[in-house]
């Protein structure tokens, strides 16, 4: 249970975190342009950057990485990539989030491939398509 003080915190980081965009945001160098918006006015320094790269890709590459591994159905994979999520702190709570979110992905890609299916069935059946939905085009 979060207190008062650990609210007064976050709020805090938020405003100190939306001050300083906004500053940034002001600067003539980065509202000169699209372009200098988007790369921040070209003074940027390299480790910045860097860390920012880094921060952004390591979480979104475990979970994805986990997703696709559920959906091949390999056990040993998926324990792995479990292994890897636990150790970039996610809970076992957040983990089954996933899985649940991919298993529905995954009943809905097989929903609409089904639908697609039987669509090029009919199609081929009508003759309305020739050879483009035959198994064996000639």
């Amino acid at each position: 249970m979060l207190t008062t003080l650990d609210w007064s915190i976050v709020a805090i980081y938020f405003a100190v975190v939306f001050a300083v965009a906004y500053l940034v945001t002001r600067r003539e160098g980065t509202r000169a342009s699209a372009a200098g918006y988007f790369l921040g006015g070209r003074n940027t320094g390299w480790f910045v950057i860097g860390a920012s790269l880094f921060a952004s890709n390591i979480g979104s590459e475990h979970l994805i990485g986990l997703a696709v591994t559920m959906t091949r159905g390999c056990q040993v994979c998926t324990r792995n990539r479990v292994e890897k999520a636990r150790n970039i702190g996610l809970t076992d709570d957040e983990i089954n989030a996933l899985i649940a979110v991919t298993s529905a992905v995954n009943s809905g890609v097989t929903a609409a491939t089904a639908r697609v299916a039987f669509g090029m069935l009919e199609e081929e059946q009508s003759g309305d398509c020739g050879d483009a939905c035959s198994p064996n085009p000639q």
